[in-house]
């Protein structure tokens, strides 16, 4: 058993409850801390929305109902003008910028392992009010010695004397439930923070999650998971962009030159996408079909499928293409961050494989060489093949997968890093 304090971010949804109950079984001394950080009535809740209501409201009322059960202390933070200046400013002038941002991974480094990380680790009386934060989250925390060598790492952190000792890093791996797997959004984390982590769900499955919280009978253990844009949920993305942003008519031309169609505005559409613009009438009139060609008053033609190849924010154009045109193989990654605070250099060994993924829950893509361009902090991503629909703003996480008999990582992939993609 354990005396040690741990805050907990209680959303109020079921996989938060079921970690902090699996804590309390743990030992742990649980003070559940639900954070507040959007709320905004009037035509966007009543327009944008997709829940009939205040979705704020009701999970602040779930996150208490699930607090007395456990009879856990319960505490409010209200974060919701850091959330307006870190995170939705970020996520519209993104797309201003002719960018696709991703506001979830913002909202991790900036809210949750951001101001209430540091909240909770906020010095009193000469030591932390808590040990560890735990959240949610489907990732797992493994601290090993032996998968950093395998790297020849050697991180040295500094101490707020300037002395410098060799820490044992921590890694941050898939977790069991792969299709639950949060890693992508906490590519951001540093060394320091992993050390004072805990994520409660990282051997269990979703189905087994369910299962915990009719067990203990909590009483969100039947609510729906939350989807859409972190502490917001499900919106009409369109309408919450045109609320905001407006509508700004431009033209649609596609890779030559030529203009096609027309758009609302540059910035709700990002790469890869195929709906939303208006073609012209010699275009309008041709019938989609399944393999990339149309139908036209009974013939078939091979007029390719157009998807968006690019936004030029400057003529307020989108410029689309064939499939073929919007697929990529080498890419550039910025303000790339080392979960290991060194950077990661590839080099000759059977053993390792790397991969990146370039959007959540997509799928781990061979990488054949990665190069850093001036420092450590951008640098160019070859894929081992060509892959549809690359995103600038969208974040790229790198993986390896390290194939040896090390009991602990045999056959895991590790986050390595990220950046977001130029």
């Amino acid at each position: 058993m354990t005396n040690k304090k741990v805050a907990i971010g209680l959303s109020g949804g079921v996989d938060s409850a079921v970690a902090a109950a699996l804590l309390l079984d743990q030992g742990y001394e649980v003070t559940a801390v639900h954070l507040v950080c959007y709320h905004e009535p009037g035509r966007l809740s009543r327009r944008a929305s997709t829940w009939s209501g205040c979705r704020a409201d009701q999970d602040r009322k779930d996150a208490l109902k699930i607090a007395l059960k456990l009879n856990i202390p319960f505490k409010v933070l209200d974060f919701k003008k850091a959330y307006h200046d870190k995170v939705l400013a970020y996520f519209f002038d993104e797309y201003k910028k002719g960018r696709t941002p991703n506001p979830d991974i913002v909202c991790n480094q900036e809210i949750k392992f951001g101001l209430f990380y540091e909240w909770a680790l906020r010095q009193a009386q000469g030591k932390p009010a808590f040990d560890y934060v735990a959240t949610g989250h489907y990732a797992k925390k493994l601290q090993s010695a032996s998968w950093r060598t395998i790297f020849n790492f050697q991180t040295k952190l500094k101490t707020k004397n300037k002395k410098e000792k060799t820490e044992t890093n921590f890694g941050l791996f898939i977790p069991k439930d792969k299709d639950k797997d949060q890693t992508y959004f906490l590519y951001r984390l540093k060394q320091e923070q992993l050390e004072h982590l805990l994520f409660p769900l990282a051997d269990l499955t979703k189905k087994e999650v369910r299962q915990i919280a009719w067990e203990k009978d909590l009483p969100v253990a039947t609510k729906k998971d939350s989807t859409g844009i972190c502490f917001i949920g499900e919106l009409n993305m369109h309408q919450f962009m045109k609320d905001r942003l407006g509508e700004k008519p431009g033209e649609v031309v596609d890779s030559k030159g030529k203009v096609i169609g027309t758009h609302p505005g540059y910035w709700f559409f990002t790469i890869g996408q195929r709906h939303g613009w208006k073609p012209e009438s010699r275009i309008k009139n041709l019938e989609l079909r399944s393999k990339d060609k149309v139908k036209q008053k009974g013939r078939e033609k091979d007029i390719p499928r157009l998807y968006v190849l690019d936004r030029v924010k400057e003529k307020n154009q989108i410029i689309v293409g064939t499939r073929k045109e919007v697929m990529k193989r080498e890419f550039v990654v910025e303000d790339v961050n080392w979960l290991s605070n060194i950077a990661i250099k590839p080099y000759s060994n059977k053993a390792i494989e790397f991969f990146v993924r370039i959007r959540h829950r997509g799928e781990l893509l061979p990488i054949s060489n990665f190069q850093f361009l001036i420092s450590n902090k951008r640098m160019r991503i070859l894929l081992a093949k060509p892959v549809f629909g690359v995103a600038s703003g969208q974040s790229a996480v790198l993986y390896s997968k390290i194939k040896n008999q090390i009991s602990k990582i045999k056959n895991r992939s590790v986050v390595l890093g990220g950046g977001v993609i130029a």
